[in-house]
């Protein structure tokens, strides 16, 4: 995967990650990744463009509920909304990790399990900074991988 030039808008991220899905060369990573990375930039967009609250007058019949942003995802690409979200989740400890630890998650050669997701995210903000920092060509991940994996 390539790094776009300039930042993108929501919009604009949004059309490459789909653009980036629509390749049939990605890893079960790499599609989870770009799955959680659209699922966090689509809950920014802002669904209520026409600025209508609880006290606009209805025209005609009730305003419909809109259906969550992970039932729309699900359904696009035909998984589960909490499939969806836990790749959310991914793509947030993905983010955390450093750049070459990045890289190898994403190309398929170092593994993240849900658990160690979870668990990662479950960790208070300077915890979770501590996989940012590489000692040696060391990083927490390894340390974790050694110590609390099966």
């Amino acid at each position: 995967m390539r790094k776009s030039p300039q930042p993108l808008t929501n919009f604009g991220q949004g059309y490459y990650i789909s653009n980036q899905l629509g390749r049939r060369n990605l890893n079960p990573n790499q599609i989870a990744y770009l799955r959680g990375k659209r699922y966090e930039t689509e809950k920014k967009i802002v669904s209520n463009e026409s600025g209508a609250n609880q006290y606009t007058k209805e025209v005609g019949s009730h305003l419909a509920t809109q259906p969550k942003t992970s039932e729309v995802l699900g359904s696009e690409y035909g998984v589960h909304k909490s499939t969806i979200i836990r790749n959310a989740n991914f793509a947030k400890v993905i983010d955390i990790l450093p750049e070459e630890v990045k890289n190898d998650v994403l190309s398929g050669e170092e593994k993240i399990s849900r658990t160690m997701t979870d668990a990662i995210l479950d960790f208070d903000k300077p915890t979770q900074k501590k996989f940012i920092k590489e000692k040696n060509g060391i990083t927490f991940l390894t340390i974790w991988r050694r110590n609390f994996e099966p």
